[in-house]
């Protein structure tokens, strides 16, 4: 999956920042020395987390020269937020050394750099690897989206292979940082948290095991394997659903062949879809208890009192999980055609098997079975077996 823009990479560096605990060792003296395009009043602030609580470490009022300055001590490097009057939030990696800091100071996202430790050049050189894919994609994205809605699939793929081939190539850059520079550095672990672990669970886990056979690993080392192992389970198990999301996905893309469909109507009778191969069929998810899709029903029923003579059906395929009020809502709404459930509502095989998120939805197939649209609602509907039709 794609992940780009600005707020992710922020979201990253808050992960870190809230959950990397760090162990005392060595106290270690660290300045800040910063200066600040706009000058107000208010306070510049250096926040840390320790233990549950954030803890503002140091202030600073910013003086007629637009310059600041922050002391203090730190135990081992952590991710430390500086706050420029409440106005713009930044991350850093808090190391010992002296810190030189230039900002915006008046805006969220606005101009800041910070440099002068060894950490600080390694997370800038991450941040310098993600910002070439946030420029690379951000287009791309756009377009792809543009280009999806448009209903021009083969160009959408196109678009989607080239921004996935792109993000590949920004996942080995950090990995290739990760390896030179070796997970001792936070920032290297920070690295590791702007991979997908949906595509690189793998290095993840190698990178796992390389870090539980350190004889002294860092604390901040030992805070990311703790957070992985915890989550392994559920991150395997995510990744498998997504790659079965994916498969169901092609099998549902305009011109494959709908899958059967076999269930009960409401008296107790399986019915296949495919019983009404050779005609127009729209496969109509709905239910019920759903407002939506109960306010879309006399748009089906139209359709079907027009064109059901012309080799028009409609399957209907119903999410709600109680009989009485299936069959009420099938009867108050005049709906003729074949309908069927198991249901089990939101736990339906129907669900699992073609990718139903949320209802009404439907899928148009031809005489053999293909989808030949998706989503037909209202006009649309009507336009699209006006179209089909016309010469019938």
């Amino acid at each position: 999956m794609i992940k780009i823009g600005n707020s992710i990479f922020i979201a990253l560096v808050m992960a870190l920042f809230f959950s990397c605990g760090q162990q005392q060792s060595l106290t270690d003296q660290f300045e800040i020395r910063g200066k600040v395009k706009f000058l107000r009043d208010g306070y510049v602030k250096l926040i840390v987390r320790e233990g549950e609580a954030l803890v503002t470490l140091d202030s600073s009022a910013v003086g007629e020269d637009s310059v600041f300055m922050l002391k203090g001590t730190v135990t081992n490097p952590k991710f430390a937020q500086i706050d420029f009057y409440g106005k713009q939030q930044e991350f850093i990696v808090l190391s010992e050394g002296k810190i030189s800091i230039e900002a915006d100071g008046n805006r969220p996202g606005g101009y800041f750099s910070a440099d002068g430790t060894k950490e600080l050049e390694l997370q800038n050189r991450v941040k310098s690897i993600h910002q070439g894919l946030i420029e690379k994609v951000q287009k791309d994205k756009q377009l792809y989206t543009i280009t999806l809605a448009k209903g021009n699939y083969d160009e959408a793929d196109s678009i989607k292979s080239s921004m996935e081939e792109q993000v590949e190539v920004h996942h080995q850059l950090l990995k290739n940082f990760i390896d030179s520079v070796g997970t001792e550095y936070l920032s290297a672990v920070f690295a590791l948290n702007l991979l997908d672990y949906r595509t690189s669970f793998e290095y993840m886990d190698q990178t796992a095991k390389k870090i539980a056979q350190k004889q002294d690993p860092k604390p901040h080392e030992i805070e990311w394997l703790s957070n992985f192992n915890n989550n392994r389970a559920q991150m395997l198990a995510s990744i498998q659903a997504e790659e079965r999301k994916a498969e169901i996905a092609k099998k549902l893309r305009l011109g494959a062949k709908f899958p059967e469909i076999d269930l009960p109507d409401p008296s107790g009778k399986n019915r296949k879809l495919s019983e009404l191969r050779g005609k127009y069929v729209l496969v109509d998810f709905w239910a019920g208890w759903c407002r939506p899709c109960r306010m879309e029903n006399p748009n089906l029923v139209a359709a079907y009192e027009k064109y059901s003579s012309k080799g028009f059906e409609i399957f209907g395929v119903s999410l709600d999980s109680k009989k009485d009020q299936w069959e009420d809502a099938i009867q108050k709404d005049k709906l003729t055609w074949i309908q069927v459930s198991d249901l089990k509502q939101w736990n339906s095989i129907v669900v699992r098997d073609f990718n139903i998120n949320s209802i009404p939805a439907n899928f148009l197939l031809d005489p053999e079975g293909r989808i030949i649209a998706t989503n037909l609602r209202g006009i649309n509907l009507e336009q699209k077996l006006e179209e089909i039709f016309k010469s019938v």
